[in-house]
């Protein structure tokens, strides 16, 4: 159980920690405790699973990776076959089983449009699953994984449409050091020297690195990334809305304007899959996740939607960004 202590560091944490040499040093001094308590309280937090990961988090598509969200209608007898046959392949970074009939939902990254078209073919080919929606992102409305532990709503502190923004595409040679640098920091005084002791570059070159990737758009920033459940939210769905053409960039900016969604993306359309706008939320029950829902509906108008409860977290990992562009 976090206490309310814990609860204000972690969204301290959460929006990201300094480029400094010892930067929870820096971070212990602003909230008044030790350095040594707090990397104890941290590793703590790491242990009981409440944090899932410290470091850089990089935007994968502005460096030029394509994805697609895969749903797939799986008969509930051949969901173990097809769950093993999902997760072996690397290039599937998150995989979730939800209360729907397309009921097994798996994000698939390659470096190019025709690579994903042929990975999600071989897919389909080796499942064998017959109803396979492959629902490619046409805009990104909203990213931001950071959650609301405190009581109550507060301010966006930042709806990401800027994740759309490009300044080109990395080299082979930047692939190979941001791959590395997409690698848990160890909680430890000078988690930097240790990282840029293992890529066999100085400190400040790692600095260097991570500022000039901020820079180009590429990195979003270097910080927590926390477990939901383990947080206390234990609950989180899916909501697929149908909303008017001309109702799509108003609708977003609605959805993107509640904290409790972490994710707003519009969505290519299927003949009996008429969805265009999906979002991802995040509440304590799921009680209260549904009354969430008829508060978005009623706030923004908008009655045609579909509710997916995550059953379970099948697959959830960091996109191995070196070996998705050598897989190509």
């Amino acid at each position: 159980m976090l206490n309310k202590n814990d609860r204000l560091l972690l969204e301290e944490l959460q929006d990201g920690f300094p480029l400094n040499s010892r930067p929870y040093a820096r971070i212990a001094g602003g909230i008044g405790i030790s350095e040594k308590a707090l990397i104890r309280k941290l590793k703590k937090l790491k242990k009981n699973k409440v944090i899932r990961y410290v470091g850089a988090i990089f935007d994968n598509r502005a460096l030029g990776v394509k994805s697609t969200l895969v749903a797939m209608a799986v008969p509930k007898n051949s969901l173990p076959r097809v769950v093993d046959l999902v997760n072996a392949f690397p290039q599937v970074s998150h995989n979730y089983l939800r209360d729907d009939e397309f009921n097994l939902w798996f994000t698939l990254s390659a470096a190019d449009k025709d690579n994903l078209r042929k990975l999600l073919a071989r897919i389909k080919k080796e499942t064998g699953i017959k109803k396979c929606l492959g629902l490619d992102t046409v805009r990104v409305f909203k990213i931001n994984a950071r959650f609301d532990l405190r009581t109550g709503n507060r301010p966006e502190k930042k709806v990401s449409a800027a994740c759309e923004k490009r300044r080109g595409r990395a080299s082979a040679a930047e692939i190979k050091y941001i791959s590395r640098l997409n690698k848990p920091l160890e909680i430890t005084e000078r988690p930097f020297a240790s990282l840029a002791g293992k890529l066999g570059l100085s400190e400040e070159h790692v600095f260097k690195l991570l500022a000039g990737y901020k820079k180009k758009g590429w990195l979003r920033r270097i910080g927590v990334i926390l477990d939901h459940l383990s947080a206390g939210l234990r609950s989180n769905a899916l909501v697929v809305w149908k909303v008017p053409e001309a109702r799509i960039g108003d609708a977003a900016k609605d959805f993107s304007a509640f904290p409790d969604i972490s994710h707003c993306y519009q969505r290519r359309v299927f003949p009996d899959w008429p969805y265009n706008i999906y979002t991802m939320l995040h509440a304590a029950d799921k009680r209260s996740a549904v009354e969430l829902i008829k508060r978005i509906s009623a706030s923004t108008g908008l009655k045609q939607y579909r509710v997916l409860f995550t059953l379970k977290e099948l697959k959830k990992e960091k996109t191995d960004l070196e070996k998705i562009f050598n897989l190509c």
